[in-house]
């Protein structure tokens, strides 16, 4: 399995089938929300925190996007404005660390993937 993997429930049966008992697990779910592990087993504590400010701004990014795009769809006005101040603090975190525009696709599922590619691209 490679690293940032989104487990399904077939993953999990999967790994469940081949007797693997633990996993790394990163802190924050795919739709942004803090996720919290039974145990906590983490050497790399260090090397991933720099890359999950990135990861959680654009997670909320995309969430407020989400948002933003329902109403749309209920047919009000389209804010511009809103759109900056979703993506200029994003573009800025993501010019600092160049490297976490390579991790993106793995934070993307097919239910939201709209929303993703939105603030992926944008």
């Amino acid at each position: 399995m490679y690293e940032k993997t989104i487990l399904t429930t077939r993953l999990i049966e999967a790994l469940q089938a081949f007797l693997i008992t633990e996993v790394s697990v990163e802190k924050t779910l795919i739709d942004g929300k803090k996720f919290l592990p039974k145990e906590v087993i983490d050497p790399e504590l260090q090397e991933r925190g720099k890359s999950s400010d990135f990861t959680d701004l654009y997670l909320k990014s995309v969430q407020t996007y989400k948002r933003l795009f329902k109403n749309w769809q209920a047919g009000s006005k389209v804010e511009v404005a809103m759109i900056r101040l979703i993506m200029i603090p994003l573009m800025d975190k993501a010019l600092e660390e160049p490297e976490n525009i390579l991790m993106l696709h793995h934070y993307c599922n097919k239910e939201e993937y709209v929303f993703h590619h939105a603030i992926s691209i944008g």
